[in-house]
Formats: structure tokens, C-alpha cells, sequence
């Protein structure tokens, strides 16, 4: 989800950019970076002013690990958008919005479904969702297993 203004004193607009993986059910750090970095690159396509955003995350484990903290450390060179603050929410706090926005995704899909379409792949989430919700932005990640980094790791004699 991202809130922005398109000028300094305009209203705050609201987009939701929503991603899915038809390859990759392994939600770990990597799987994170990806599709911020595809959700990042999508929006500065349609707000090519845009250049400093602040991500805001849930407190999963894939969001609040040193891997993503590090590979966060270069989004501005794979984006050409510098992340300027990077925080987490609060165990059920702060997302009303993010969780209101998937009620009327899923009441989209039932409408969706209602008119005989089927709801089994990505394309088909597309197609149910294309004009149908103001503001919301579905599509597609591939994720490349082959480039992930190793993982950060603790360093040897670093006890917890």
C-alpha cells in the first residue's frame, strides 16, 4: 500500500499494489525484498516524480531480519527511489486500512466468481480485480531463486 501526495499541499492519495507468485510459495526475506523491489518499480512508473518512500511493515519474521535490512541498504540503486525510513507496526496495530482494502479485494473475487469466472491462477485474480477496485494494482512477481543471496548471519563468537 502506498500513501503519497502529489504535491505538497494535496490530499493524501492511497494505492494498493498487490502481488502474487505463481513459482515461489517460500515467504522468506528474499521473497520480501523481491516484491518490494517489483512493487517499488511499479509505482515509480506511474509517479515517476516520486523518489523517497518510508515502508512500513508488519512484524514478520521476513520483514524484521538483517538480510532485508542489508539488501535494503542498495534499493535505491535497483529503483531509482531511496527508502528513507523503514519501521514495523505493532503486533494488530496500524493496518485497518491494508486489511479493510483485502475485505473488498475478496468481495471483488466472490462477485467475480458469481459471474462464472473461475479464481484458480494470477491472471484470472487480475482479470477479477481490473476495474473493479479504484486504486489497486494486482500483478505478477517472478521471483529468481538462483540470485539470492546468502542470508546474513550472526557473526562467529555473537551470542543472542
Amino acid at each position: 500500500m502506498f500513501l503519497f501526495k502529489k504535491e505538497e499541499n494535496s490530499d493524501v492519495f492511497t494505492e494498493f499494489h498487490d502481488l502474487y507468485s505463481e513459482s515461489d510459495d517460500k515467504q522468506n526475506w528474499y521473497f520480501s525484498a523481491s516484491c518490494l523491489e517489483e512493487s517499488i518499480k511499479n509505482f515509480k512508473k506511474l509517479h515517476p516524480e516520486m523518489s523517497t518512500i518510508t515502508l512500513w511493515t508488519d512484524n514478520g519474521a521476513h520483514y524484521k531480519n538483517t538480510s532485508l535490512l542489508l539488501w535494503l541498504s542498495n534499493i535505491s540503486a535497483l529503483t531509482a527511489v531511496q527508502v528513507s525510513s523503514f519501521r514495523n507496526f505493532e503486533p494488530q496495530k496500524g493496518k485497518t486500512k491494508l486489511d479493510g482494502h483485502y475485505a473488498t479485494l475478496k468481495f471483488s473475487l466472490k462477485r467475480f466468481r458469481r459471474e462464472g469466472n473461475d479464481v484458480m491462477s494470477g491472471e484470472q485474480i487480475e482479470k477479477g480485480t481490473n476495474g473493479r477496485l479504484r486504486g489497486t494494482h494486482v500483478y505478477g512477481v517472478s521471483i529468481d531463486r538462483s540470485k539470492e543471496p546468502e542470508s546474513a548471519k550472526t557473526m562467529k563468537g555473537i551470542t543472542g
